[in-house]
C-alpha cells in the first residue's frame, strides 16, 4: 500500500455513483442546460445531507459514460479545513487539473508558499492561458467540493478572478453549504450562473418513494412514505437515517413503522441526533467502539485505524460500515481510504468525550509521522490539544530535508506561530530551523531572536551537540553575510565545517556552501564564490532539495556573468532549468531573468525581453522575493534601454519595495544607487546629484567589509556627468586594481570605459588605450550594453579604435547612432536577432523541429531528453524557442500552429 501517495490521490477521487440510486432528471437538465449555455459558475449551495456531493458525482459518472454528447475534462478536489493556505489551495488545483488530463505544469509550485502575499492573479493567469487552449466543445470542469471550509480571502479573491476571466473552455461547480463572497448577483444578473439549493435538492414525495422503497429496500406503505416525506421535508439525510433505524430493530423495541415513524419530529439539528442515536443503538458494541474510536479522523485507512483502535480487522469493519450505507464514504476505487459523511462525523464527535477525541489525534500523529506524512502528523498534533506533543512533533519534523524541498514556508511558519513561544528556549533544534523559515520569509527581526535564542541554548546545555552547533554556525553566517558583515569569519567557519562532513548532513552542507558563495561574492572572490555555489546546488540536488539546487546554479551563473564568462552563464542556467523534472517546480524563473540579462547585455533586446518578463512571471508564482529582485533590476535596465523611462522606474520601484522588506542597508543603499543610475540617464542630473553626496558621505563614514562596485560606478558616472573627471579617475583607479586581481571581468570592463570618458580631455591616447583594452574583454562575449549605456559621446573613440574588434565595434556603433537618439534617450537596435513582429516567421532548427515532433506526440521534457541523449535543459531551452518562433504560449498551441503550418 503506498501510504502518501494513495491519500493525496483521494483529494481527486470522484465518489462513486451507487446502485439502485435515484435519478434526478430534473437536477440534471438543470447542469447539462447550464453546460451547454457555457455558464462558467454552478453553485450548488445547500445546508448538510442534502446530497450536493452524490448529485454531482453521479451526473459527472453520467457525463464520463457518455462522453459522445457532452465530452468534457474533470477535475475534482476534495478539501479540508487546512487547504485555506493558498500554496496549498492551488498547488491541489494544480494537480486535480493535470489528473484530468491537462498538461498544466506550472512551475515554482512548490515555493507557492515561500512568501507573502501569493501572487494569485500570475498563478490564475497561466491556468486561463492553458484552458484558453481548450476546446469549447470539451471543456475542463473544475469541481471545488465543501468549498464552504475555504476562508481565506486570497483564495476567494483567486475564484472571483479566474471566474470574471473564464474563458470557454473553463467551467467551476463549488459545492458549498453556505454561499462564498463571490459576486453572484452580477453573475446571476448576466445569466452567467447555474444555482441548485435546498429547495432544489429535497426529495419530491415520488423521489422520496423511489428512495426508500428501491435504495434502501424498506417496502413501505404509501401512508408511511408520505408521513417520513412530510416529517423530513425531502431532508435526503433524514430520510436515509429513518430507514436506517427502520430497516433494522433492536431487541426489545415492539414499535411499528408507524409509531417509529410518529415518534420523532423537529428540526434538523434535532432529528440528526435522534435518527443517529437510532442507528448507532443498532450496532454491535465493537462496531460503535470503533466509529467512536475513529471519529476525529478526517480521512480513514484500515492500517491507520488498526493503530488507533489497537484491533486488527479494521478493514473487515470499514467493508461492514459501507455495505451497510453507514455514511461511509469510500474515497479510492481501491476502498483503502474512506471518510465519514460530514454529518456521521460531527455527531460522532459530540457524541464523544475530550479525551477520547485527543488521544485518537495522538495516536493518529504517531502513525502519520511513522509513514512520512509530517503535515498530518502536525495537524494532528495540534488537534490533540497539546502543545509540547505539537512542539516535539514539529521540532522532528522541520529537520526533515522534504519539508523544505516543497517550499512550504509559509505552512511552516503558521505552525510556529501557533506554538506558545515558551516551548522554544528549551528546544534548539526547533528554534534554529524556526529561525531559517522565517529568514526565508522575510521577518528577520523574529529570526536573529530565535537564532541568538538558539545560541545561548546550545552554549548552556552540558550535552555536546555538534550537528545544532554547526547548524546555528550556518545560520549566524548567513544572517551576516546577507547584512554584509562578519564576512571573513562566514569564509572561515563554513570552510571548517564543509570539511568536516561527518558532522553535518547533506542539506546543511547546502545551506555551508550556499552561504560560502554568497560571502566569497560579498567579499569580491568571485571565483571561490562560483565554486561554492556549484558545490552548494551538487549538495542540494543530492539531498533533494530541489529549489536550492536551482537557485545555486543560477547564482553560479550570476558570478559567472561578474567574470565575463557569458557563454558559460547561459550553459549553467540550461543547466540549472535541468535539474528540476517534469513534475516537480524549483525556482527556474531566476535562470530565465539571468538569459534575459545575457540577451540584454549582448543587445538582443526583443529576446531580454520575453525571457525577463518569463522569469518574472514564473518568480511571481513562486513568491520567490530574493529572485524577483533580480529579475525586476534586469527589466528596469531593458526598459531604460529601450527609450521608456516610466517603465523603468516602475520596475525599480517593484525592485525596491522588495529590497527595502529586507531592512537590510546593504540592500536599501543598493537600490537606491539602481535609481540613482536611472536618474542619470534620464537627465535627472539633480536628483543624480543628491544621491552622489550623500553616498560619498557614507563611503567615508561608514566603511563596510563587503564590495559596493555597483554604487562606486554609479558615484563615477555622476562625477563624470558635473565634469568632475580628476575624482571620477581618482574613484575607478583603486576599483580597477580590486577587480583585476580577482578576475571580475564585467567590472573591468565598465570602469575602463568610464576611464577612457574621463581621459578623453586629457589624452586621446590614454582614452583609446582604456577603449582598447574593454573591447579586448568585451568582444569576445558579446558584451554591447556597457558601451551602449554611456550614449553617443564614445562614436568618436570607437571609430578611432575600430580595428580592435571591427565587427562588434560595427553593431556598437549602429546601436549608437544618433537616428535613434530619443530626448537623450537612446533606442537600443540589434543586428543579432529580428524585432518582435516578424520572429514568428523564423525557420525552426532540425534539432527544434525533432523536439516539436516529440512535444506532438505528448512526450515528457525527461522523455524528450532521453530519446535526443540532451539534457533536460537544452530540452526547456529549444522549447522556449519554438514557442517564441511559433508566437505560441505553451505546448499545447505551439503544436497547433505548427500543424496549421504543417510542420508536423
Amino acid at each position: 500500500m503506498d501510504i502518501k501517495g494513495d491519500l493525496l490521490r483521494t483529494k481527486f477521487y470522484i465518489p462513486p455513483a451507487r446502485a439502485n440510486m435515484v435519478t434526478r432528471p430534473r437536477l440534471r437538465r438543470q447542469l447539462e442546460e447550464g453546460l451547454r449555455l457555457g455558464r462558467p459558475l454552478t453553485l450548488v449551495s445547500a445546508p448538510a445531507g442534502y446530497g450536493k456531493t452524490t448529485l454531482i458525482a453521479a451526473w459527472l459518472h453520467q457525463l464520463e459514460a457518455e462522453p459522445a454528447d457532452l465530452p468534457v475534462h474533470i477535475a475534482w478536489v476534495s478539501l479540508d479545513d487546512d487547504d485555506n493556505n493558498p500554496g496549498r489551495f492551488l498547488e491541489y488545483v494544480a494537480a486535480g487539473i493535470q489528473e484530468a488530463g491537462i498538461d498544466w505544469r506550472p512551475l515554482n509550485q512548490t515555493l507557492w508558499g515561500v512568501s507573502d502575499p501569493l501572487p494569485v492573479e500570475a498563478i490564475i493567469t497561466s491556468l486561463l492561458n492553458e484552458t484558453g487552449n481548450l476546446e469549447e466543445q470539451r471543456p475542463l470542469i473544475l469541481v471545488l467540493d465543501d468549498y464552504h471550509k475555504i476562508q481565506s480571502a486570497i483564495i476567494h479573491n483567486a475564484l472571483q478572478f479566474t471566474l470574471d476571466h473564464a474563458p470557454p473552455g473553463l467551467r467551476v461547480i463549488l459545492i458549498t453549504r453556505e454561499d462564498p463572497p463571490l459576486a453572484l448577483a452580477r453573475f446571476r444578473a448576466r445569466e452567467q450562473l447555474t444555482e441548485i439549493r435546498a429547495a432544489d435538492l429535497r426529495f419530491t414525495p415520488d423521489e422520496a418513494a423511489g428512495f426508500l422503497n428501491r435504495t434502501m429496500a424498506l417496502d413501505l406503505p404509501t401512508d408511511q412514505l408520505a408521513a417520513l416525506e412530510h416529517r423530513t421535508e425531502g431532508w435526503i439525510a433524514g430520510l436515509q437515517l429513518a430507514a436506517l433505524a427502520l430497516r433494522s430493530s433492536r431487541p426489545g423495541d415492539t414499535r411499528t413503522g408507524e409509531e417509529f415513524i410518529a415518534s420523532f419530529s423537529g428540526s434538523h439539528h434535532y432529528i440528526i441526533d435522534y435518527l443517529l442515536e437510532e442507528v448507532l443503538r443498532q450496532q454491535d458494541e465493537s462496531v460503535r467502539n470503533f466509529l467512536q474510536q475513529t471519529a476525529a479522523l478526517d480521512r480513514l485507512c484500515a492500517p491507520l485505524c488498526d493503530s488507533i483502535t489497537g484491533r486488527e480487522d479494521s478493514r473487515a469493519v470499514l467493508m461492514h460500515l459501507e455495505r451497510a450505507n453507514l455514511f461511509l464514504i469510500p474515497l479510492d476505487e481501491r476502498r483503502e481510504w474512506y471518510r465519514y459523511h460530514h454529518l456521521m462525523a460531527d455527531s460522532l464527535r459530540a457524541g464523544s468525550d475530550k479525551s477520547t477525541l485527543e488521544a485518537t489525534h495522538r495516536r493518529a500523529s504517531q502513525w502519520y509521522e511513522a509513514h512520512d506524512l509530517p503535515g498530518e502528523a502536525v495537524h494532528h498534533a495540534f488537534a490533540a490539544n497539546d502543545p509540547v506533543l505539537a512542539a516535539d512533533v514539529l521540532e522532528r519534523v522541520i529537520q526533515k530535508a522534504s519539508i523544505w524541498s516543497r517550499g512550504e514556508i509559509s505552512l511552516l511558519t503558521g505552525w510556529l506561530d501557533s506554538l506558545p513561544a515558551s516551548l522554544l528556549p528549551d528546544r534548539p533544534a526547533l528554534s534554529l530551523h524556526a529561525s531559517r523559515a522565517l529568514y526565508l520569509s522575510g521577518r528577520m527581526e523574529r529570526a536573529e531572536a530565535l537564532l541568538r535564542q538558539a545560541e545561548q541554548s546550545l552554549r548552556d546545555d552540558a550535552r555536546k551537540q555538534p550537528e545544532l552547533t554547526a547548524l546555528a554556525i550556518i545560520l549566524r553566517a548567513a544572517m551576516d553575510a546577507m547584512r554584509g558583515e562578519n564576512l571573513a569569519e562566514a569564509v572561515a567557519a563554513m570552510r571548517r565545517l564543509l570539511a568536516q562532513p561527518e558532522i553535518i548532513g547533506g542539506h546543511a552542507a547546502a545551506r555551508a556552501a550556499d552561504t560560502l558563495g554568497l560571502a566569497c561574492e560579498l567579499s569580491g572572490d568571485v571565483g571561490e564564490a562560483e565554486e561554492a555555489y556549484l558545490q552548494a546546488s551538487e549538495l542540494a540536488h543530492a539531498a533533494g532539495v530541489s529549489y536550492l539546487a536551482v537557485n545555486a546554479h543560477c547564482e553560479a551563473a550570476l558570478m559567472q556573468i561578474q567574470q565575463g564568462r557569458l557563454s558559460l552563464a547561459t550553459e549553467t542556467c540550461q543547466a540549472a532549468l535541468g535539474l528540476a523534472g517534469d513534475d516537480s517546480a524549483p525556482p527556474m524563473g531566476l535562470a530565465w531573468a539571468i538569459l534575459g540579462d545575457i540577451a540584454r547585455e549582448r543587445n538582443d533586446p526583443a529576446t531580454a525581453e520575453q525571457l525577463i518578463l518569463t522569469g518574472i512571471e514564473l518568480s511571481l508564482e513562486g513568491g520567490i522575493v530574493d529572485d524577483l529582485r533580480y529579475a525586476y533590476l534586469y527589466l528596469a535596465r531593458l526598459r531604460q534601454a529601450q527609450g521608456e523611462p516610466a517603465a523603468a522606474l516602475a520596475a525599480w520601484q517593484k525592485a525596491d519595495s522588495l529590497m527595502r522588506s529586507y531592512k537590510v542597508p546593504r540592500l536599501t543603499l543598493l537600490s537606491a544607487a539602481h535609481r540613482a543610475h536611472l536618474d542619470l540617464l534620464q537627465g535627472n542630473l539633480a536628483l543624480a546629484g543628491q544621491w552622489a553626496q550623500q553616498y560619498q558621505q557614507v563611503r567615508v563614514s561608514r566603511p563596510v567589509e563587503y564590495l559596493r562596485e555597483f554604487e562606486d560606478l554609479t558615484l563615477a558616472r555622476i562625477l563624470l556627468a558635473g565634469q568632475r573627471n580628476d575624482e571620477a579617475l581618482d574613484l575607478l583607479r583603486p576599483l580597477l586594481v580590486a577587480a583585476r586581481e580577482s578576475g571580475r571581468d564585467r567590472t573591468i570592463i565598465e570602469a575602463l570605459i568610464l576611464q577612457a570618458i574621463a581621459q578623453q580631455s586629457r589624452s586621446t591616447e590614454a582614452a583609446d588605450a582604456s577603449l582598447i583594452a574593454a573591447l579586448s574583454l568585451a568582444a569576445p562575449e558579446g558584451f554591447a550594453m556597457p558601451f551602449v549605456d554611456e550614449g553617443p559621446a564614445l562614436i568618436p573613440s570607437l571609430i578611432r579604435v575600430r580595428g580592435t574588434a571591427p565587427a562588434f565595434v560595427d553593431q556598437l556603433l549602429a546601436a549608437l547612432s544618433t537616428d535613434n537618439a530619443i530626448g537623450g534617450r537612446y533606442v537600443v537596435t540589434s543586428s543579432s536577432s529580428q524585432p518582435p513582429s516578424s520572429q514568428s516567421e523564423e525557420q525552426l532548427s532540425e534539432r527544434e523541429l525533432d523536439v516539436l515532433r516529440l512535444l506532438a506526440a505528448g512526450l515528457s521534457n525527461q522523455e524528450i531528453a532521453g530519446e535526443l541523449f540532451i539534457s533536460v535543459g537544452t530540452v526547456k531551452w529549444h522549447a522556449h524557442n519554438i514557442y517564441e518562433k511559433l508566437g505560441a504560449r505553451g505546448r499545447t498551441q505551439a503544436v497547433a500552429r505548427a500543424r496549421e503550418r504543417r510542420l508536423i
